[in-house]
């Protein structure tokens, strides 16, 4: 919600779209909440994503250069979020970037934190969430893990420890515990987008945010 992810055939995730010069690229557009509407100005190329419908895109980038990427539909709250930047660059450099980012992503196992960062940064949470104590559509995550945190159960108020039990829940089952101040329903349910694993690391950066 509020950002656009952008997934290569080697697996890397990016939010910024790179793109091989004079090349056709064609884009699987995949919306999990709500109508978005794809639009890179500088290409004339303007769609809309839908949930449950296939829809795509294609063009042919002819220059290098960075250009900019809108969502032209309301789609909620922050809607103005929804920008990013199409990086068009030769042949040589885009698979020089392509082949590296392997090596990257391999590395980066190295580093549950920095993974854990990554991944958070690549499925959106920084467009609702801070890292530095601001609230702003959920809460903040700088302090949060070890914390007690006051949400509402079933209509329920009570206290509960932000330990790695409450933050899998938070992350499968987010409407489950809502913290007391923010509202329900602005958080889709990642069962089935995120492993184990990635929660594990996920829960390893939230830790480093003291």
């Amino acid at each position: 919600m509020w950002n656009y992810l952008f997934e290569y055939e080697n697996g890397k995730k990016t939010d910024t779209l790179f793109v091989p010069m004079d090349k056709a690229v064609k884009l699987k557009l995949v919306s999990l909440d709500v109508i978005h509407g794809f639009f890179i100005p500088a290409f004339r190329i303007k769609e809309d994503v839908v949930p449950g419908r296939e829809k795509m895109a294609w063009f042919i980038p002819q220059r290098e250069g960075s250009f900019e990427l809108f969502c032209t539909v309301y789609c909620g709250m922050n809607h103005s979020y929804m920008g990013s930047t199409v990086k068009v660059m030769p042949q040589t450099k885009f698979d020089a970037w392509y082949i590296d980012t392997i090596k990257h992503v391999a590395a980066a196992v190295d580093s549950p934190t920095a993974t854990g960062q990554r991944i958070m940064k690549n499925i959106g949470c920084f467009a609702c969430h801070t890292v530095d104590g601001t609230k702003l559509i959920g809460p903040s995550f700088k302090g949060i893990y070890g914390s007690k945190v006051v949400v509402l159960t079933n209509g329920q108020e009570h206290e509960v420890t932000a330990d790695d039990a409450y933050i899998k829940r938070s992350i499968y089952d987010p409407n489950a515990d809502i913290v007391k101040g923010f509202n329900k329903g602005l958080m889709q349910p990642y069962t089935g987008q995120l492993s184990e694993g990635d929660v594990q690391q996920i829960t390893a950066f939230l830790k480093s945010l003291k």
